[in-house]
């Protein structure tokens, strides 16, 4: 697949806020190297918040003024993160900084298990900074608005495939998609039994297999034009 064919919540964040905000220079990071990326491409002045808390560790006493006072601070996944990027990311959003988050997923699975999400440090921001962020990524449906546009059709015309009932299937509903449910992740048959019938996703499918069935029943009975 080519690579301009690949949405993620990295380069949607990155892009929304190129838009939303044009005349943002600085912005402060907690992430992973793809999030880091993304943001320089986009022309941004990208402050990681590890060098931030080396600042901090050094006797510096506020995060904002150590980031050299960033217009915005970006959240996703940080499999490195420590108190000290939580509490410079915290001391920006409080002086003002736009709080951006690339999604809400509060966990993700690994081969030995779950293990916590972008939405975990995001949640641990927004209680220690009491704001609220702006999110990109699911549950918000701006990131499939974005892909959807990226191949010139609309997001309601597209089918959302997703392990998740708290962020997969809430995307597709805040954009009017179909939604598929695997059961390959973090969502258990007996959960999805447990939804009210307005609440459920349009299948759910168990593996490969199945999810095939799925999008051919889906495909059959979309209206055609």
């Amino acid at each position: 697949m080519a690579q301009e064919r690949v949405v993620t919540s990295a380069w949607a964040t990155a892009r929304y806020l190129r838009e939303a905000a044009p005349d943002l220079e600085r912005v402060l990071v907690v992430g992973a190297g793809g999030l880091l990326r993304e943001l320089r491409a986009a022309g941004f002045a990208v402050v990681p918040a590890a060098s931030v808390a080396a600042a901090l560790r050094r006797g510096e006493p506020d995060g904002w003024q150590a980031a050299g006072r960033p217009g915005a601070v970006v959240v996703g996944l940080d499999p490195a993160l420590t108190y000290l990027r939580l509490a410079a990311a915290a001391d920006a959003i409080r002086a003002g900084a736009r709080f951006v988050a690339t999604n809400r997923d509060p966990v993700f699975p690994m081969e030995r298990g779950l293990r916590p999400g972008a939405g975990a440090i995001v949640a641990a921001l927004e209680a220690a900074s009491g704001v609220p962020p702006t999110v990109i990524g699911k549950p918000a449906g701006r990131l499939l608005e974005l892909a959807a546009a990226s191949v010139g059709r609309s997001a309601a015309e597209a089918v959302m495939i997703g392990d998740s009932l708290a962020t997969d299937l809430p995307a597709a509903r805040a954009v009017g998609a179909r939604a598929v449910l695997m059961l390959t992740g973090v969502t258990r048959q007996e959960q999805v039994e447990g939804l009210s019938p307005e609440l459920r996703p349009d299948a759910v499918a168990a593996d490969a297999a199945e999810l095939a069935k799925a999008l051919d029943a889906l495909a059959e009975a979309a209206p055609t034009a």
